[in-house]
């Protein structure tokens, strides 16, 4: 048996898991190329036109995949944490991708925590049970993929980068089919790194971190990753952690709409930019205003250097 994983939206929360946890029950896995024209065209062609572009890049990707594996894993994952969910999108993937595809080959276990902590790992290992494992093998599956999962977690503010007090430092944030994804954000990593800057993202935060920086909400949010993408600002504005912010956000996005004024107020005097994407989205257009960004950021170094003066909300932009 061949089961193909879509390199797109979930894949980079929890591929190391799947591919720990896969390789122990000894399945074959094949996983889609990244994200280029072809397989965005695929999914303009499959996906409806409201859809945002993650939605319509991972249809492009089950595309690619449709007909090179036996079955493809499209988990419903609802809940990771107790009283948290995951976007609409991602919990109504199966459906949604169901409903592009007449070939109907696709593995969809539910993953829901939200009653029972760490009830996902039951949830995992049912699967394994319905494809013909033994409970123990199952659970061993499971705790073997935990601990590979773990492993690629939340990297230490300390340790992640060495640096100067003329290095730029800036904070990424954004899903991590945003961040993650070369095609979709245009390679905006590597021209952050060209520019001689380091990068933070909020899926280095911890548990703890994420809770501490996200208790100044009136309510606390109930999206388990957009809590991440909140935390970050407030704890990366400390302490000259970073020296700036750049949100990217889908066009049509409905959580990332709800959460970016929490993110502003986050990122306090710091400079900051939002850049939305689309299939529409220029490269040159990108470019320049990440340019014109960098500049603010050099700029509001300086000035930070050579007086007391305070550019609190001058420094911030949409593109």
């Amino acid at each position: 048996m061949k089961i193909g994983i879509p390199r797109s939206m979930t894949y980079f929360w929890f591929y190391p898991f799947w591919k720990a946890y896969f390789d122990y029950l000894k399945i074959e896995t094949i996983v889609s190329p990244p994200t280029n024209k072809e397989i965005l065209n695929a999914g303009l062609k499959l996906a409806v036109d409201e859809a945002c572009l993650p939605i319509k890049i991972f249809l492009g990707h089950v595309d690619y995949l449709i007909n090179k594996a036996d079955f493809i894993f499209i988990p419903s994952i609802k809940s990771t944490e107790p009283k948290r969910y995951y976007c609409p999108q991602v919990i109504a993937l199966p459906e949604t991708t169901m409903m592009a595809f007449d070939k109907k080959t696709f593995l969809t276990p539910e993953i829901n925590s939200h009653s029972k902590d760490l009830k996902w790992k039951d949830d995992y290992r049912d699967f394994a049970l319905k494809l013909g494992y033994d409970h123990a093998t199952a659970k061993e599956a499971v705790e073997k993929a935990c601990v590979s999962f773990n492993e690629t977690q939340n990297i230490d503010d300390n340790q992640y980068y060495e640096t100067n007090a003329d290095t730029l430092k800036i904070a990424l944030v954004g899903h991590p089919y945003l961040v993650n994804d070369s095609f979709v954000n245009f390679d905006i990593k590597n021209k952050l790194i060209q520019h001689g800057a380091v990068i933070k993202t909020p899926q280095e935060l911890s548990p703890k971190q994420v809770d501490n920086n996200t208790t100044l909400l009136k309510k606390d949010l109930f999206w388990s990753y957009q809590r991440n993408m909140v935390a970050a600002p407030n704890h990366y504005s400390k302490d000259d952690i970073v020296d700036g912010f750049i949100f990217l956000s889908t066009f049509g996005c409905g959580t990332n709409a709800i959460i970016e004024p929490y993110i502003l107020t986050g990122a306090k005097k710091l400079p900051f930019v939002t850049i939305t994407l689309d299939e529409h989205t220029s490269p040159t257009g990108i470019q320049t205003r990440l340019e014109a960004f960098l500049d603010m950021v050099a700029r509001y170094k300086e000035v930070q250097n050579e007086s007391s003066i305070s550019l609190d909300g001058a420094l911030a932009y949409r593109s």
